[in-house]
């Protein structure tokens, strides 16, 4: 019973720590959050996580944002700007993910291991093509 409580425990000082963290920092966290949790979705195809990380990444980033505003600057101005930052934070999270992550993710095997006995890397992907009607000849 103790153990989990320190584990909780852990897990909270971790997301208080967040508190003061950057707003760059939390749209690239956010945004890996959203790469992992599609890869896990079984119906989803690899290849088109990134572009909802990278969506995701400007939205994030222009809500975040959208508080701290500095006066004498027009919203359409700001919200543009912040948005195009936002885009460039999620390009950024996406090449972080494919150049870095994934050579530590292939570095311990325990953790391709654990995708794999889930089943979550043998999803079948969306067709592409609808299935074409039987010929009548």
């Amino acid at each position: 019973m103790t153990n989990s409580v320190s584990i909780f425990q852990w897990a909270s000082d971790k997301v208080n720590q967040l508190d003061g963290a950057p707003v760059w920092l939390l749209v690239v966290i956010f945004s890996l959050c959203v790469g992992y949790t599609l890869k896990w979705i079984k119906r989803f195809p690899n290849n088109l996580i990134p572009l909802p990380v990278v969506l995701g990444a400007a939205l994030a980033n222009s809500i975040l944002m959208s508080a701290v505003r500095p006066p004498g600057v027009a919203f359409l101005a700001w919200a543009t700007r912040q948005f195009i930052v936002g885009l460039v934070l999620g390009f950024v999270t996406w090449l972080l993910h494919h150049y870095v992550i994934k050579r530590i993710e292939a570095r311990f095997p325990f953790v391709k291991d654990a995708i794999s006995e889930a089943g979550l890397d043998t999803a079948p992907p969306f067709p592409l093509d609808p299935p074409k009607p039987p010929s009548t000849q």
